[in-house]
């Protein structure tokens, strides 16, 4: 019986084009010993995808320290991933979907502030078709979804959340009111279509 490939294109998107260049294309990740351990606890083959570098990744809010690493990745794995300088507001609105996307989001939005990461929900939610996944991970200071109302409109914009994951959400339905959406940064309140 001849193996499927288990893995599907994955396009991953930076706007800093030092993060794309410098270290995703030359394979280069920064992992913790936590980070390690999960994957060991998934019983993934560490040694089979990641191997020592004798370079080190240095980002100006990375911390590095005795915890964090700087690891080479295997070119079995990277060779499904797509790296490329984007914006994120791009991306979300030229979205192209087959119902079998999942978008990861994961620590961007708390930087967009409240106005620019409901745009980008708002997109997502226009051009992603019914079961796929989005993922907004979650964050220790976000200016999103800490309001009630942040979850409303992530509704309003067709997504449901999934029971097991926390702030991940599946594509349920098209908009419906697409022009009645409210859009709110800080205060105020616009009614705007993109």
């Amino acid at each position: 019986m001849k193996l499927q490939k288990k893995f599907f294109p994955i396009k991953a998107r930076d706007i800093d084009i030092t993060n794309i260049s410098s270290f995703a294309k030359r394979g280069l990740i920064n992992l913790t010993k936590e980070d390690i351990e999960k994957l060991k606890i998934n019983r993934i083959n560490f040694d089979k995808y990641f191997s020592n570098s004798t370079e080190q990744i240095r980002l100006v809010n990375d911390t590095i320290n005795n915890e964090v690493q700087t690891y080479k990745v295997n070119q079995n794995l990277r060779q499904f991933v797509d790296f490329q300088n984007q914006d994120l507001e791009d991306d979300a609105s030229r979205l192209v979907d087959d119902s079998n996307t999942i978008f990861l989001c994961r620590n961007v939005l708390p930087y967009l502030g409240s106005y620019d990461a409901r745009k980008v929900i708002y997109n997502l939610g226009k051009n992603m078709k019914k079961g796929s996944i989005l993922s907004l991970g979650t964050y220790t200071n976000s200016k999103f979804l800490t309001y009630s109302e942040d979850y409303k409109f992530i509704k309003d914009c067709g997504f449901e959340p999934l029971a097991d994951f926390k702030q991940t959400y599946i594509k349920t339905d098209n908009l419906s009111n697409r022009n009645e959406l409210d859009w709110g940064a800080n205060i105020l309140s616009y009614r705007m279509p993109f």
